[in-house]
């Protein structure tokens, strides 16, 4: 089942809510720049842990499929057309004594490490292998949702992040992406809000 629009928003109140329930939940974007055409693809079956878990929690948020892999901000940015602060990477880290935290940044930014050990009050931090990544958080690298994680992990959100209306994250899937509130992000993971980037 394909439906093309040159832009969700052109799509009547009618259409709209007939086209709302597929909206959150498996769909693939596909966009033809010589036509200027997106065409979203509706993908009956998609059950994932994290389209579970949004359905769940009655949370206003999306799940976007692509062809194409989009497990890079700037690969995220340019199949959605939007600039990388849109874009959140939700980063793994290890602190010094051995217990995983998350740090959920815009695209545009680092982590510094510095301020995020201070931040929760250790030593230290260093990036978590891919292994550890998929340990403590379910998901490969690239993949990390921002919500929908193992209990317990500790989440921290850079306050820049918390400016922005709405944002697109690591959707559960290389070909993925989560479109959905910072506002939510933080209720859903009892996020800290802090400082966390390096200083521009």
């Amino acid at each position: 089942m394909v439906v093309e629009k040159r832009h969700p928003m052109f799509l009547n109140s009618h259409a709209s809510s007939l086209w709302r329930p597929f909206f959150r939940v498996g769909i693939l974007l596909e966009r033809d720049n010589s036509e200027r055409l997106i065409r979203f693809r509706v993908v009956l079956g998609s059950h994932t842990i994290l389209a579970e878990f949004l359905k769940e929690h009655g949370v206003d948020a999306r799940i976007i499929f692509f062809e194409e892999h989009v497990k890079t901000v700037a690969a995220a940015a340019k199949r959605l057309g939007v600039g990388p602060e849109r874009i959140i990477k939700s980063v793994l880290f290890i602190d010094d004594r051995g217990g995983p935290v998350l740090a959920i940044v815009r695209g545009d930014r680092r982590v510094s490490e510095f301020r995020l050990a201070k931040m929760i009050g250790v030593r230290s931090v260093r990036i978590a292998t891919p292994e550890e990544t998929r340990i403590h958080t379910g998901y490969d690298v690239g993949a990390v949702p921002p919500v929908g994680l193992r209990p317990g992990l500790r989440v921290v959100i850079d306050a820049e992040v918390m400016r922005l209306e709405r944002v697109y994250g690591g959707g559960g899937s290389g070909n993925a992406l989560v479109e959905i509130s910072p506002s939510d992000i933080q209720r859903l993971t009892g996020g800290v809000v802090g400082e966390i980037v390096v200083p521009t």
